[in-house]
């Protein structure tokens, strides 16, 4: 926002020769009066790497670590790796995010050509002060409010508005920022000037917008960690009373045993391999030049069943091209008259460039009197030597009654200046350049069950007529959004799919109104007047030829403004989601059978049998790796459905496969005379096979490449028991203790099933 102004600066009509002078200019400055871009709300880097450091569940980590060491247990030490591991990669992405969207300007123009002192000078945009006199030209893009002084042109504000028309500027006329310059040259005041403009107060409305919801998953896995941080105090002071105290095991043995049950509760590795799975595909999106902002946004776009667009930039390349032309009068000859006429009005609008394009614009008559284009009276045209006077314009105009075309149609006619006697001798039709790849873009979108909308501030006949052509299913049902209340907006979201005239407000409530209806809406925008709808949004996707405004609120940039990698980038979604829902399962076998463990413990009071280092052994080897694995196979199918909720009852059977062994070892060890650290290790390995089998379970069809990862699990359990046990805790068995397990191991398998049959399906 603007700084406190220590003073009033009343407004000051300088005189357009000479502008402010640099002592004005250095107090309008001081006063706050400059045009300093709102502040970007991202966070700074400290705030980042601390709010990953210092989180809860880091400081419970750090506290067992320090807890372990007191006790001298350094070997199971290891779940700190994931601890982490899972800290740098959330600070990595968060800074790499940041770093690449720092790089993009608040506009576009870095500097403008200013008059201070009677001196011409290119100046920075934010060195720019209320009441400067600046010009500009062609191609120039407005980087603060002003208003005409001198001089005529015509703007675009298409990325202010919506609409792709372009507007006649006369002395007196505003000029909204954010709007590009296409013809003439001006000499305007700026009026309004950083936060004050039109486009920054847009960018600020946007920002105070409430917060877009996480979607299923990372709600479901915030909502887990909530009641884990609820309960993990308090249960975890009862296990380490218990263990030192009324079994009366002593400091050492009851810490380990303790923080092993606790180490089991937290969801580290189902959150470590959602942010690592999270973090490949932001990283595989970067590669097509797809900037990620959320990590949580790639799980939503595999649950989008509704993409909205807008037709200039998305669906057309934003130039127009001649389609047809009609001759209305036998033998006419068409084209030296329309160059004729390009060359004798000398317009430079879309329309102009089109048809030079088409026709040439190479004069060979000398023209009398010429009358450029003009929205307000919507035709040019020009009077020649050999007395004939030609009109070029809107037929509904020249015509006074004209049929509707969803192409825009101009009529090149006979008559007079003033636009009387007409005589119609030719109809030229325009269309907008659909993008080449626009067709297999929308065909990609079908074939995933995503339907377009189409959110234009253009016409609804024209923005239908670009869906048309760019294949959108639906696109023949169009309607004007300014004939709709906001009553309707709920079944016109389903019964219309291109929407035309639309106001920034009206795109918010269309999308506020799908979403109403259950769907999961992503929308592409590009422009200051898109942002309310792009943070409505559930997934917003920003060009970053656009404006910076829409960029700033959106969750993914495309950095190359290709809308054609966005069906890429909804895939990398499905696939990555899809493949952690399957998954998701193996995580918490060991968060269900830990707690159900662990509290049977408490209620008998007998010693807890796993250690922190034994249960990162079958975690590793039964969760970590072929979680993992499994994350990167392809999946494309929209993702639907409560994620927690799934994979809680898929990995239900597994987890009371692993209770009922593990409480047979605990009951049937003193009869086989088994230590503490022996009824250990017989349960560590009976966990690891039931974990095997689970991956078996989850991993069905078996393809090659999984039959190779369960072989290989099955290697390493072996290997990982016989030559690193004593780095796992895992003690050499007598016979009895190896009996036991082979016994327990046998029924595995049968309990794992007979639980799949009896318990609900997901």
């Amino acid at each position: 926002m603007r700084q406190t102004a220590e003073k009033q600066i009343p407004i000051l009509q300088a005189d357009p020769a000479a502008g402010l002078s640099n002592a004005q200019a250095a107090e309008r400055l001081a006063a706050g009066y400059g045009n300093t871009p709102p502040k970007s709300p991202g966070k700074t880097a400290a705030q980042i790497v601390a709010e990953n450091v210092f989180t809860f569940f880091n400081g419970l980590f750090f506290l067992f670590a320090a807890l372990l060491i007191a006790a001298g247990a350094w070997n199971n030490l290891l779940f700190l790796g994931v601890v982490l591991f899972n800290t740098t990669i959330g600070i990595v992405q968060e800074l790499r995010s940041k770093k690449t969207l720092d790089r993009l300007s608040l506009l576009d123009m870095p500097e403008c050509t200013v008059i201070r002192g009677g001196d011409q000078l290119r100046l920075p945009t934010n060195a720019l002060v209320r009441d400067d006199i600046v010009r500009f030209s062609a191609g120039d893009q407005i980087c603060a409010d002003a208003q005409v002084v001198l001089g005529s042109c015509t703007v675009n504000e298409s990325l202010v508005t919506g609409e792709a028309d372009e507007l006649p500027k006369n002395p007196g006329d505003p000029l909204l920022s954010g709007s590009f310059v296409t013809s003439g040259t001006v000499t305007a005041r700026l009026t309004a000037v950083g936060a004050q403009s039109h486009a920054s107060k847009l960018t600020v409305a946007a920002r105070k917008h409430t917060r877009r919801k996480q979607p299923e998953m990372m709600r479901d896995l915030q909502r887990l960690l909530h009641w884990v941080g609820i309960l993990i105090v308090p249960f975890g002071t009862l296990l380490a009373v218990k263990e030192c105290v009324w079994l009366g095991r002593g400091f050492e043995s009851g810490i380990v045993s303790a923080v092993g049950a606790l180490i089991g509760l937290i969801p580290e590795g189902l959150y470590l391999l959602t942010s690592i799975a999270l973090s490949g595909a932001v990283i595989r999106l970067a590669e097509k030049k797809v900037l990620t902002r959320e990590l949580s946004c790639v799980e939503t776009l595999s649950r989008v069943d509704v993409l909205c667009v807008d037709k200039t930039g998305t669906i057309t390349t934003g130039d127009l091209s001649v389609c047809d032309v009609e001759i209305l009068q036998d033998g006419f000859e068409i084209g030296t008259v329309v160059s004729d006429l390009l060359a004798a009005t000398g317009d430079e609008n879309a329309t102009a460039c089109a048809l030079r394009d088409y026709f040439g614009a190479k004069g060979s008559r000398q023209t009398v009197r010429a009358l450029p284009f003009s929205s307000a009276r919507k035709f040019s045209g020009a009077e020649f030597s050999d007395g004939e006077t030609w009109l070029l314009g809107a037929p509904d105009v020249l015509l006074h009654s004209f049929g509707s075309d969803r192409r825009r149609t101009i009529l090149l006619a006979k008559g007079n200046l003033d636009g009387t006697n007409v005589a119609p001798m030719a109809l030229i039709r325009l269309e907008d350049t659909v993008r080449p790849s626009a067709k297999a873009t929308f065909a990609e979108f079908r074939s995933r069950g995503v339907a377009i909308k189409v959110i234009s501030g253009d016409s609804p006949l024209t923005a239908s007529a670009a869906a048309i052509a760019a294949g959108i299913e639906g696109a023949e049902n169009a309607v004007d959004a300014r004939t709709l209340s906001e009553d309707e907006l709920p079944t016109a979201v389903e019964r219309y799919t291109v929407f035309g005239r639309v106001t920034p407000v009206r795109k918010q409530q269309l999308i506020r109104a799908l979403k109403q209806r259950g769907h999961t809406v992503a929308m592409t925008g590009d422009g200051v007047n898109d942002v309310l709808a792009l943070k409505e949004a559930d997934c917003a996707v920003a060009m970053a030829s656009g404006s910076d405004a829409a960029s700033r609120v959106s969750d993914l940039v495309l950095l190359e403004s290709d809308f054609s990698v966005m069906p890429l980038v909804a895939a990398e979604g499905r696939r990555v989601v899809g493949n952690l829902c399957r998954s998701a399962s193996l995580f918490l076998v060991k968060n269900l059978f830990s707690f159900a463990f662990s509290l049977l413990t408490l209620l008998v009071l007998v010693p807890y049998p796993f250690t922190a280092v034994r249960m990162t052994f079958v975690s590793s080897l039964t969760i970590g790796i072929p979680g993992f694995f499994l994350a990167l196979e392809p999946d494309e199918q929209r993702i639907t459905g409560r994620f927690l909720h799934v994979a809680a009852l898929r990995a239900l059977p597994s987890a009371l496969a692993d209770l009922i062994l593990c409480l047979a070892a605990v009951a049937i060890a003193p009869a086989l005379q088994l230590t503490q650290n022996e009824i250990g290790t017989v349960c560590t390995i009976a966990a690891a096979i039931v974990g095997i089998l689970t991956v078996v379970r989850v991993s069905l069809p078996l393809t090659p490449l999984r039959r190779i990862l369960i072989a290989g699990l099955c290697l390493a359990l072996v290997l990982g028991t016989a030559l690193l046990g004593k780095w796992f805790m895992l003690t050499p068995l007598p016979g009895s203790g190896w009996a036991l397990t082979a016994a327990l191991s046998a029924l595995a398998a049968p309990l794992l099933i007979g639980f799949s049959k009896i318990l609900p399906k997901p």
